[in-house]
């Protein structure tokens, strides 16, 4: 089992001395989250950070919330005896994916093994809520049995990004319990592996083979499929009072990509920040060109130039091509803006062990997915 260190920020200091009792299992209510909007969205509440003690995902990553001896901030009545676990989805009417399922059973075990074997319990069980939800297996992880009939209890679902591998090697590729950790097992040339790209590190993938799992080099694996790419989490805007994405900050995380695109669930803009003569004519021009140009606001002796909305990046894709629109603003900082609350960015198609890369390197806790 691998768990994710998020470099979580806390408004103020933890509270120490919990005494875990029993293993208490939520749900985000969001089909889509991060840890760390998570963590967020409890600090918005004005508690010190994510009140749980793991989070995981639907790929099956597992992430550390609280350490386990800190005082929860999850489930009044229980938050000085117990572990609070939750999982991403809104299990009131998503079914939860096995890989998910598999995950957050593995982590129990683990968690057993550590204090004996605290009983399980579900958020309602214990205050007036729908949490985890009515589709959440709850009675399946205290029977502690597979959620969709017999099978490997660690092999993720296929339809959750357990990518094929195949092993090339001469002779056996050794399986690691971390990157460059202990050797766990072995497997055969031609083994074919899935491969969790979330967990993998740079040089390393995170496989399933069968009921194990572990981490093999990647050179030694051959990938079935050859175009990646990532999708971010929701990126942060510059200020509560001015929701925008500020280019000059956001582009250089993505230098050398031969395109990215801009998503949002609503039309985006454009508006530089501030411009002189000299730049608001060559801009303008530009924009007219292109059918784009929508105002030169003033504010004060100050003016910076507005697009209108951006054309999607091709019909049926609800993105903006970044290689296409912002050299129509020579150079000058500007900022990408949308109705939505929220923008994200996608890349375009990579391979696997680029986009793990990039993940790793530079994106960190900005990638919600890497996909294809």
């Amino acid at each position: 089992m691998y768990i994710n260190e998020p470099n979580l920020s806390w408004n103020g200091a933890l509270r120490y001395g919990n005494v875990p009792q029993r293993i208490v299992c939520h749900h985000a209510e969001a089909s889509r989250c991060s840890v760390y909007d998570v963590n967020q969205w409890h600090k918005n509440n004005g508690w010190t950070g994510i009140g749980y003690h793991y989070f995981v995902r639907k790929d099956g990553s597992i992430w550390r919330g609280r350490p386990e001896n800190a005082i929860g901030a999850h489930c009044p009545g229980a938050n000085t005896n117990s572990i609070g676990i939750c999982a991403e989805g809104s299990y009131m009417t998503e079914t939860m994916p096995q890989a998910q399922y598999n995950s957050i059973r593995e982590l129990i075990a683990n968690i057993r093994s550590r204090y004996g074997w605290l009983p399980i319990v579900g958020h309602r069980e214990i205050y007036s809520t729908d949490c985890p939800g009515t589709n959440y297996p709850l009675q399946a992880l205290k029977n502690n049995e597979d959620l969709y009939g017999s099978g490997s209890t660690i092999s993720p679902s296929p339809s959750l990004k357990g990518y094929a591998g195949v092993v090339t090697t001469n002779g056996s590729l050794n399986v690691r319990n971390k990157p460059n950790g202990e050797i766990i097992g072995s497997l055969p040339n031609g083994a074919q592996v899935d491969i969790n790209p979330m967990c993998s590190q740079n040089g390393w993938y995170s496989i399933y083979y069968g009921n194990n799992g572990g981490f093999v080099s990647m050179d030694y694996v051959k990938v079935s499929y050859d175009q990646f790419y990532i999708v971010t989490n929701n990126l942060p805007y510059t200020s509560e009072d001015y929701k925008a994405l500020n280019l000059e900050y956001i582009m250089p995380y993505f230098e050398g990509l031969n395109n990215i695109y801009f998503r949002s669930g609503s039309k985006m803009w454009i508006e530089t920040r501030y411009v002189n003569d000299e730049e608001e004519k060559a801009i303008v021009d530009n924009l007219k060109a292109h059918n784009l140009f929508y105002e030169v606001k003033q504010e004060g002796d100050s003016k910076f130039v507005v697009s209108d909305f951006l054309p999607n990046a091709y019909e049926g894709y609800y993105g903006v091509s970044a290689k296409d629109i912002l050299p129509l603003f020579n150079g000058v900082r500007c900022y990408i803006r949308s109705w939505a609350p929220n923008i994200w960015i996608e890349t375009c198609c990579m391979s696997l062990r680029d986009c793990i890369q990039l993940k790793n390197d530079k994106l960190t806790t900005w990638v919600y997915d890497i996909t294809k």
